[in-house]
């Protein structure tokens, strides 16, 4: 949450609301990370199945396809990671994590 983002809103709720908001934020990225893991994936089996190259090496394509999908799998890790961290924050009434601020 350290990154640049519009939280005009989060000023005016409860640290509950806003505990659920994050929460809210974080499971409908991670329905869209599913999504473009499973797509990404079928590219990759696509390049696999009929043995694409690269146009200038000859290489494997999928391996350079590979880029997508593990870098949506460390995504789905990080907010799974943060979902936890939200739900302990909210079940124990702590404050949620808000990140730390790039700008003053």
């Amino acid at each position: 949450r350290g990154h640049i983002r519009i939280d005009v809103l989060f000023h005016y709720v409860p640290q509950r609301i806003k505990a659920l908001l994050y929460i809210f934020g974080d499971l409908a990225m991670l329905f869209v990370a599913v999504l473009a893991l499973y797509w990404s994936l079928e590219t990759v089996h696509v390049s696999v199945k009929y043995g694409s190259v690269t146009d200038g090496l000859r290489l494997p394509k999928f391996w350079f396809l590979l880029a997508v999908p593990i870098g949506f799998a460390l995504v789905l890790l990080r907010l799974v990671q943060s979902i936890i961290r939200d739900v302990g924050d909210l079940v124990q009434g702590r404050p949620p994590f808000e990140g730390n601020k790039l700008f003053d």
